[in-house]
C-alpha cells in the first residue's frame, strides 16, 4: 500500500546480497606478506609491488596491482620473473644467469658443496650414523699432528681422499672461462687435486673420467640447455653419473618453480631453484683435508680425438651432414674428415638437410651427449628404433658393443664390454659423435640401414 513502510529489522536482511556484491568489487584493505605476522595496508602493498620487493614473488596477492601504471607492472614482473628463475637445479648440476645469479664467489661456494658431496659419496664415511660421524670427527681432531695424536682410520681416509683428483673443463660460452677460474680455485682450496683439460665438451670430459681410474669425478662449467646469458656447471661421479647433494646439509632451500606449482605438475617434473643461505660466500663448507690440492693442466683433446676416431670407418662412401654450433665440435668433424677421409660436412645447428642430400644427418645439441639422427629422407629416426637396429647389426659381427635407449628420458648410450670400467662395471658411452661413427661403420659394412624398409 502507498505510504506503507517495512519494519526496520528487515533492512539488514534485504541489503545482504548487495553488500556481498559490493565487497567482491571493492579492493582489499589489508594484506599479509609471506613470513610476516602482521597485516599491512593496501598502500604499503602497492609500494612493495612498486619496489619489486623480493617477498612479493611468493605472495598470492602479487597480481593485485590496481593503482599501478601498466609500465610499472611490466617492469616489476620482469624483475620478479628473473629473480624467480634464480639458480636452477638440473639433473647433473645447476644453471643460472651469469653475474646476476652466478658469479665467481657464488660458484666457488656451490663448488665446495658439490665437492663435499662427491667425496662423501665416494667414501665409506657417508654410510655411518650421525653419532658415529661425530665420534670419529672428535677422534680425528684429537689425532692431528699439532695436538700430539697418533692418527686413526679417519685420518687415513682423508689422506686417501686428498690423493684423488677431479677433472674439470668448460664450454664455449663467453662467461665460462671466468667462472671456471673460481671453480678450480674452490676445488683446490677444498683439498682436491684438479686435472684441468680446459675447453672441452660434456662427452669429452666424461671420456676423461672413464680413461683415468683414479679420478673421483668431474666438473664441467656449462650453461647448456639455457639462454646464452646463462652459465652453470654439471658434476659427475667416477661413473659419469649425477652427484646426489643433500642441500639441507648446507642450509640451502629447494623451492619449486611457481609456474609448475600452479599447474599441479608432478614432483619429478618440476623445476627447482636453490635459495642460498645469507653470506654463503664467507661460509664455505668444511674442508676435508688440512692442505690444499694442486692443479695440473693437460691436453686431453688430442687423446679424445684418437679415441673418437676408433669409432669411425677409415673410408666411407656415404654422405654425412653434421649440424652443430659449437666451434670445437666443428673442428673435430674437420679433423675426422682429414684422418678418416669421411664424406662429411659440418653446418650450423639451425640448418636442415634436404631430402636425399645425405645418407644420414645428425644434429648435436650444445650438450653433445644429446643428439638427433635423420635418415636420407630427412625423417627423424627414433632412438628406440636406432638402438634396436644397431644391436641387430652388431650381433652378426660378434661385437661387445650394445646400444640402449631410454624412451622416458630421451637418452641414448652405448656400452662396451670390451673396455670394462672401474669396479668391473661395463663402460657406458654417451657421445653423439661416437654413436655416429658406429652407425657409419655398420652402414659401410652393409649391416645397417636407417630407411623404413631397412
Amino acid at each position: 500500500m502507498p505510504g506503507k513502510t517495512l519494519p526496520s529489522d528487515d533492512f539488514p536482511r534485504l541489503l545482504l546480497p548487495l553488500s556481498a556484491e559490493l565487497d567482491g568489487l571493492a579492493p582489499r584493505v589489508s594484506y599479509t606478506c609471506p613470513g610476516q605476522p602482521q597485516a599491512i595496508s593496501r598502500a604499503v602493498h602497492l609500494a612493495r609491488l612498486y619496489s619489486a620487493w623480493p617477498a612479493c614473488d611468493q605472495c598470492e596477492c602479487r597480481f593485485d596491482t590496481e593503482g599501478l601504471a601498466e609500465s610499472t607492472v611490466r617492469l616489476t614482473t620482469g624483475i620478479s620473473r628473473g629473480r624467480m628463475q634464480g639458480i636452477e637445479r638440473t639433473q647433473f648440476g645447476i644453471r643460472g644467469q651469469y653475474i646476476n645469479h652466478l658469479d665467481r664467489p657464488t660458484m666457488s661456494w656451490l663448488t665446495a658443496a658439490f665437492c663435499d658431496s662427491l667425496v662423501r659419496q665416494r667414501s665409506p664415511v657417508r654410510q655411518r650414523s650421525p653419532v658415529q660421524q661425530h665420534r670419529d670427527d672428535t677422534r680425528y681432531q684429537n689425532s692431528m699432528p699439532d695436538q700430539g695424536g697418533s692418527g686413526d682410520t679417519r685420518l687415513d681416509e682423508l689422506r686417501l681422499m686428498q690423493s684423488g683428483s677431479v677433472v674439470a673443463g668448460y664450454d664455449h660460452r663467453s662467461g665460462s672461462p671466468d667462472i671456471f677460474v673460481g671453480v678450480t680455485s674452490a676445488m683446490t682450496r677444498f683439498g682436491l687435486n684438479v686435472t684441468d683439460i680446459g675447453r672441452c665438451t660434456a662427452a669429452s670430459l666424461q671420456e676423461a673420467i672413464r680413461s683415468d681410474g683414479e679420478l673421483l669425478g668431474g666438473i664441467f662449467v656449462t650453461g647448456s640447455g639455457r639462454p646464452p646469458a646463462w652459465t652453470g656447471m654439471d658434476v659427475f661421479d667416477e661413473s659419469s653419473d649425477a652427484v646426489a647433494v643433500v642441500w639441507r646439509d648446507y642450509q640451502v632451500t629447494l623451492i619449486a618453480d611457481h609456474a609448475d606449482r600452479d599447474e599441479g605438475a608432478p614432483v619429478l617434473s618440476r623445476r627447482w631453484r636453490l635459495e642460498l643461505p645469507p653470506h654463503c660466500q664467507q661460509q664455505t663448507p668444511r674442508r676435508m683435508t688440512r692442505s690444499s690440492g694442486h692443479r695440473t693442466a693437460i691436453d686431453f683433446e688430442s687423446r679424445y680425438r684418437t679415441w673418437l676416431a676408433r669409432w669411425f670407418p677409415k673410408q666411407s662412401r656415404h654422405a654425412v651432414i653434421i649440424r652443430s654450433s659449437d666451434p670445437l665440435i666443428q673442428e673435430r668433424v674437420e679433423w675426422l674428415v682429414q684422418q678418416n677421409r669421411l664424406n662429411a660436412v659440418c653446418r650450423p645447428g639451425v640448418e636442415r638437410a634436404a631430402a636425399g642430400e645425405a645418407a644420414i644427418s645428425v644434429t648435436l645439441e650444445e650438450d653433445d651427449r644429446q643428439f638427433s639422427v635423420y635418415d636420407r629422407f630427412g625423417q627423424v629416426v627414433p632412438m628406440e628404433l636406432l638402438a634396436d637396429r644397431i644391436n641387430k647389426s652388431i650381433r652378426s659381427q660378434s661385437s661387445q658393443v650394445t646400444a640402449h635407449a631410454d624412451a622416458a628420458g630421451a637418452g641414448f648410450w652405448l656400452t662396451d664390454a670390451g673396455r670394462p670400467a672401474r669396479g668391473g662395471q661395463t663402460e657406458r658411452v654417451t657421445d653423439g659423435l661416437a654413436t655416429l661413427g658406429l652407425v657409419l661403420k655398420l652402414m659401410e659394412s652393409r649391416q645397417l640401414s636407417l630407411s623404413a624398409e631397412g
